[in-house]
């Protein structure tokens, strides 16, 4: 009799260890699923917003140039009349430092094109 308990001992626990493999398996199956749906509900999210900034900055980039626009519309209508033939609204100054540089770019590329009897000589002393 003692034998025999002792083999249903030894089967239930085997059928627990079975039981405990299958649940730890279903366990480990839950949580990759989950991690898997988190990351895409995550990435959604990311998307949205990121399309949410992108419609935001056109909005705000649309009234700026709208209120760009209605600014000029308003100093061309107020000009006074003995000056409206006069106005011409210039193009935008570069600033100092890009001027400078397009000006030596535009020097070094005649000296290039110069043959050596042409260039300047330059006393180094």
């Amino acid at each position: 009799m003692k034998i025999h308990l002792e083999k249903n001992l030894e089967e239930e626990r085997q059928i627990l260890l079975q039981q405990q493999k299958i649940c730890r398996n279903r366990a480990r199956k839950y949580f990759v699923e989950s991690n898997r749906r988190k990351k895409a509900f995550e990435d959604k999210r990311k998307e949205q917003e990121e399309r949410e900034h992108q419609i935001r900055e056109k909005i705000l980039q649309q009234r700026k140039q709208k209120f760009e626009e209605v600014t000029e519309k308003f100093q061309r209508a107020h000009i006074p009349f003995s000056q409206r033939r006069r106005a011409v609204f210039p193009k935008p100054v570069p600033p100092l430092e890009e001027a400078l540089k397009q000006i030596q770019e535009s020097d070094l590329k005649s000296e290039v094109n110069l043959p050596f009897s042409h260039r300047p000589t330059i006393n180094w002393r």
